[in-house]
């Protein structure tokens, strides 16, 4: 008997060890996959579109609301040493630098006729990588040369974005967007001071985080009519940029002056013929032609430097009003109801890319055209394309 005793409390012993194993379970989850009930992952992903189709749907409820067709943007990018910290795979500076080129082809396929400039804060200080322009390859080509050091300072930054937007004209909105990595500021003097010279200028001040949220970054967007969100890894960090993609509607307190803006529609020039560009002083084939002062251009939108005028072409303008006049949320037909009860002239298939329609997932139907869609084309469509394909087609 007392040899059964012992083997018993060894059994219990080991499985008591066993128990504890559960601590090394998700030990650099990057490593390996974690497994996942079926049912989670599901419900998941419907968690997911019900929160971005909600976002739709209360931006469509705010009714009227002023937006700036002509944004001035400044983002800031946190390149301290805390950015190679490797809690985010392969580093936050990767991740950092992928998703703000990401965000920068997107902001301006939206906002055509902006600008964007970029700076980085390091050592104590803010250096100003591009100024503000409207060619995206040239913010494009500066990100990979971006290096880490010392710690960052918020004020120098601020400072140096606040008298660079401060002489944009005053229909022009003015914008600063930080990538924020670290958790502390290194500045020479006061910043509550910063604050209020951003609040003179109407600027709006929104920031993306990393880590914990940090007190006076919140206090910072707050001030400025801004948002502070701190993301969570990559996929959400990417997500939390493509949301500073559209223009924000325009704050109680902000002003900006409603004014006729002079543009020249200029003509493109034929391949055959070679000239002197002003953009790179270099002699080009094809272009395109200032309709005031005759200069020649390789890449538009851009403010010719002769005589001033803005140059756009018509689809820059087209792209520009689609965030004022946005299409109505489709209505959705919940998956119980996705079967032969509506009209037989709707098909089971996505009228834009053509797949099946499973009864399990919800369908989104146009209230114009009556035609049926997924859900990624209804996502599509709303925030990419903004016009429904079945109502081009009638």
């Amino acid at each position: 008997m007392e040899d059964i005793e012992i083997i018993d409390i060894m059994e219990d012993e080991n499985e008591t060890s066993e128990k504890k194993r559960w601590e090394k379970k998700y030990h650099k989850t990057w490593d390996k996959d974690i497994d996942e009930n079926e049912n989670d992952q599901l419900l998941s992903e419907q968690i997911r579109r019900n929160k971005r189709r909600k976002k739709q749907m209360q931006q469509q409820q705010d009714g009227k609301i002023r937006r700036g067709m002509s944004r001035n943007l400044i983002v800031i990018i946190d390149a301290s040493e805390n950015v190679v910290k490797g809690n985010i795979v392969p580093s936050r500076l990767d991740v950092m630098t992928k998703g703000v080129e990401g965000f920068i082809k997107n902001f301006f396929d939206q906002n055509p006729i902006s600008q964007l400039g970029l700076m980085i804060t390091r050592s104590e200080i803010a250096e100003t990588l591009t100024e503000l322009n409207g060619n995206p390859n040239r913010h494009l080509s500066v990100l990979k040369s971006i290096q880490a050091d010392g710690q960052p300072s918020l004020q120098n930054s601020l400072t140096i974005a606040a008298g660079t937007l401060s002489t944009v004209p005053k229909y022009c909105t003015r914008e600063i967007l930080i990538v924020y990595s670290s958790l502390i500021t290194v500045d020479s003097g006061n910043i509550e001071n910063t604050i209020k010279l951003i609040k003179k200028n109407n600027i709006r001040c929104s920031i993306i985080g990393f880590d914990a949220e940090v007190f006076i970054l919140k206090k910072i967007a707050t001030a400025t009519d801004g948002t502070y969100t701190v993301a969570t890894n990559n996929n959400h960090f990417c997500e939390l940029l493509t949301e500073h993609s559209p223009p924000p509607p325009s704050s109680k307190t902000e002003y900006i002056e409603a004014t006729l803006i002079n543009m020249g529609f200029p003509e493109k020039q034929p391949l055959d013929y070679v000239s002197l560009c002003n953009c790179h002083q270099e002699l080009k084939r094809g272009g395109y032609l200032c309709p005031k002062c005759n200069s020649k251009w390789c890449d538009l939108p851009v403010d010719c430097r002769i005589c001033g005028l803005q140059l756009v072409l018509s689809p820059h303008l087209a792209r520009s009003y689609h965030h004022l006049f946005s299409i109505p949320m489709f209505i959705e037909i919940p998956a119980i109801n996705n079967n032969n009860d509506y009209d037989n002239n709707i098909t089971e298939n996505c009228y834009s890319c053509c797949s099946i329609l499973l009864s399990s997932e919800s369908s989104y139907k146009c209230s114009d055209c009556q035609n049926l869609f997924c859900y990624d084309c209804d996502i599509y469509i709303h925030e990419h394309l903004h016009n429904c394909p079945g109502c081009l087609s009638l």
